[in-house]
């Protein structure tokens, strides 16, 4: 029962890679659920993030982050540390969402693959890296993370993947760049069905491929999710809230942040007079 984790810096095209997996047979999201109860759709990730939530909310534990985001301060968390008393969880969430073709997606998890791997009979990596200047641009139109800050994250979390890679050399591995999957998406679904063992099926790799938006088609639906979100932004707030209790977020202030930090990107697409970066 291999998994097949993607690993790869946040606004660099994971998402787009866990939608491929998905539709190749990979389950990548929770073994129990319907497809609403995913990470779903929002301005910054119009065709979906595709993440597991128990993922997400078990990384959000271990990093201990609690304010929306991307944000410098997350790197310096003792991950390890935290894991030891999250053990029981850590193979609680595992054992829930393997089956005979599985993997999960979240970036955070590449802070926290060393705690999770040892629960993990049968790993497999997908790396999918973008170039760090665009990737800080993305994280500034989102988050509103300064440049600079954007910037050494990318570079940090371009160190750990190489720390993995030279960690785990002999796991399975695939590599991906944000161009090759936005740009040529029936070439890297191609690529993914041949690291998954998917039979070759070249219409079902030109029907992967017709999901993947471009540049345009982003942006017209990010405009459409940015301003129906804002158009209902009460009933949004309190969606948000009760995200924030579910992920053991605690106090007013990280909670207040997050929202501010949600309408000021959700209120910068809505407005935006441009074909913005992904």
């Amino acid at each position: 029962m291999p998994a097949v984790i993607v690993l790869g810096m946040h606004r660099s095209g994971t998402s787009v890679a866990a939608m491929m997996l998905d539709a190749l047979g990979v389950g990548m999201g929770p073994a129990d659920a319907s497809s609403d109860a995913w990470v779903g759709r929002h301005w910054s990730n119009p065709t979906g993030h595709y993440e597991n939530p128990d993922f997400v909310r078990l990384n959000a534990r271990l990093v201990g982050y609690g304010v929306a985001g991307v944000r410098e301060a997350a790197l310096s968390a003792d991950v390890a540390a935290r894991a030891g008393p999250l053990a029981a969880e850590i193979e609680a969430t595992i054992r829930a969402a393997t089956r005979e073709r599985w993997g999960w997606k979240d970036p955070w998890t590449v802070l926290t693959l060393e705690a999770l791997l040892p629960y993990v009979p049968d790993p497999r990596f997908v790396f999918v890296s973008r170039d760090p200047a665009a990737v800080a641009r993305s994280l500034t139109r989102r988050d509103g993370t300064p440049d600079a800050e954007g910037l050494r994250i990318a570079a940090a979390f371009a160190d750990r993947l190489a720390r993995i890679r030279a960690a785990h050399p002999t796991v399975p591995s695939l590599e991906l760049t944000f161009d090759e999957v936005t740009g040529n998406p029936a070439d890297a679904a191609r690529r993914l069905a041949e690291f998954v063992g998917a039979p070759a099926d070249p219409a079902r790799d030109r029907r992967i491929a017709a999901g993947v938006l471009d540049d345009a088609a982003l942006h017209r639906e990010e405009l459409r999710l940015a301003r129906r979100e804002l158009a209902t932004f009460p009933k949004w707030m309190g969606w948000l809230v009760a995200r924030e209790l579910r992920f053991d977020r605690r106090g007013l202030g990280p909670l207040w942040s997050n929202v501010v930090v949600e309408f000021s990107g959700t209120f910068r697409a809505a407005v935006s007079p441009r074909v913005a970066p992904r």
